[in-house]
């Protein structure tokens, strides 16, 4: 309801980290570990820092990946919750959105980074969650010319696709909440600044 009721999306970001990531990242930097052990590159969602710093901790090679540009800065592309007023007014929007983030999300992914014995984020956005050799940005091309400024290391390849496989098993709760109603509106995590619009509908709703 805290994520519904905030049409800030970093009022909705903080509850969410706040709430679900930051809870589990000790054992998130945990498995990180163990997977860089037996592991020549580390992938991971760009959100989970404990990933990265299990990475930086074994020295392992990494890359990291977004399912949505919207936290890609560029001039091009103006900040969630900005209006677009052009290259110039993007940037400075930017730099406003940075700000607010490292006094925000940046002390808590910093808190844990001290509490591991790991250098705090300079700039959670720009130095904290994209690899600086490899960030995947997995959305379609279509959508997004690629901006100019990116670095060279930023690519588009589309969404992700698994190859064919048996799916795991949905949980009982999951099961019984699809069998009870009416199919859901499914929304994943990184589309919480359009869940302010579903407010208004009456439906089900699976995140």
């Amino acid at each position: 309801l805290k994520i519904l009721n905030s049409g800030n999306p970093l009022t909705q970001g903080l509850a969410i980290t706040r709430t679900a990531l930051e809870p589990a990242m000790p054992t998130v930097f945990e498995a990180g570990l163990d997977l860089c052990r037996r592991s020549d590159v580390l992938i991971h969602h760009f959100m989970l820092h404990g990933a990265r710093a299990a990475a930086e901790r074994t020295g392992t090679s990494f890359a990291t990946v977004a399912f949505a540009f919207l936290q890609t800065p560029s001039r091009y592309i103006h900040p969630p919750g900005f209006p677009d007023i052009g290259e110039w007014g993007n940037a400075w929007q930017w730099k406003i959105a940075s700000l607010a983030l490292n006094a925000t999300m940046g002390r808590d992914v910093n808190r844990f980074r001290v509490s591991i014995g790991m250098p705090p984020f300079r700039d959670l956005m720009r130095d904290g969650w994209a690899s600086p050799t490899l960030n995947l940005i997995a959305a379609s091309p279509a959508l997004l010319d690629r901006p100019a400024d990116w670095p060279s290391w930023y690519h588009i390849p589309g969404f992700l696709e698994l190859p064919t496989h048996e799916h795991e098993a949905l949980s009982p709760e999951v099961e019984q909440f699809l069998a009870s109603g009416p199919p859901p509106v499914y929304r994943s995590e990184e589309h919480t600044s359009e869940l302010q619009s579903l407010r208004h509908l009456v439906c089900r709703l699976l995140l």
